[in-house]
């Protein structure tokens, strides 16, 4: 495999995971791609909230990287 010209590398990366997992993908990407977390935001997940007895409210959290 050879690598483009025009290819520069990987600018961003957005990933949904969920809330308690965010502490082990902030230090993944950083120490494996020297990534910085720009944005996040959480977000109500319906789809689990609804699977979930009581109506318990699941949310998600989405993350951008650089």
């Amino acid at each position: 495999m050879t690598v483009r010209e025009d290819y520069l590398g990987i600018d961003h990366l957005a990933l949904g995971m969920e809330a308690d997992s965010r502490d082990n993908w902030v230090m993944f990407f950083r120490t494996v791609f020297g990534f910085s977390l720009e944005h996040e935001q959480t977000l109500p997940d319906p789809v689990w909230t609804g699977a979930q007895p009581g109506g318990a409210q699941a949310r998600r959290a989405i993350s951008v990287w650089r």
